[in-house]
Parts: structure tokens; C-alpha cells; sequence
């Protein structure tokens, strides 16, 4: 078994700032679901939005790690 490790791959401020992009437009699609009265569909981009904010952990800990950042760069 090779002991290598892969690198991490880098990330961007831009990368950063894309999934802030995506959590913002999927919350903005819950609350229209939700005042059209389409909860069900609601539920499926609730899940979603918990998705996302699982990715900008993720991205955000890269960027961390890889671009140099603090972690006080942020607000979220």
C-alpha cells in the first residue's frame, strides 16, 4: 500500500465566495417555496441548503489550509 497521502486540493477566495453564492439563492428558493405553499418542495431544498452549508465548511477549512486565510476572514 502506498504511503502517499493525495494533496489537498487548493482553494480560491473565489471558490469561497461561489458556495456563499449558492447558500444565498438556496435560501432565497425556500422562502419563495414556502410562501407559494409548496412544502414538499421546500423540504427538498431545506436539505439542499443543508448540503451547501456542509460545503462551505468544507471550502472554507481548504481555504484555510491550502490559500493562507484566517478564519476571522469570515462572517458566517
Amino acid at each position: 500500500m502506498n504511503s502517499k497521502s493525495n494533496p489537498i486540493t487548493r482553494a480560491t477566495q473565489a471558490d469561497v465566495d461561489d458556495v456563499e453564492l449558492a447558500i444565498k439563492f438556496l435560501q432565497q428558493a425556500r422562502d419563495n417555496l414556502k410562501r407559494a405553499c409548496y412544502p414538499r418542495s421546500a423540504a427538498v431544498v431545506q436539505h439542499a441548503l443543508r448540503s451547501a452549508k456542509a460545503a462551505r465548511r468544507h471550502i472554507r477549512n481548504r481555504f484555510h489550509r491550502t490559500a493562507g486565510g484566517t478564519r476571522t476572514d469570515w462572517d458566517g
